[in-house]
């Protein structure tokens, strides 16, 4: 998921997780996952998606990056 920074603080992250958690659960999935920067993690966090691990600093082009998953109800 990539902002630009001109569209950023609009609420078009929050929009477009809240859509792809939506997808997710119309096509019975139980879980969705992410890679996303230290500088992003709060916007997923945000609609509920939680870091789990260290973060990931070796072999990453846009790093550090974490793995954030949300569990689906």
């Amino acid at each position: 998921l990539y902002i630009k920074p001109e569209r950023r603080k609009k609420g078009l992250s929050n929009l477009l997780l809240k859509l792809t958690l939506q997808i997710a659960l119309k096509e019975n999935c139980k879980m969705v996952w992410t890679m996303p920067r230290k500088s992003a993690l709060f916007a997923y966090e945000s609609v509920g998606f939680q870091k789990i691990g260290n973060w990931i600093e070796d072999d990453v082009e846009f790093g550090p990056n974490c793995v954030a998953i949300r569990v689906l109800q």
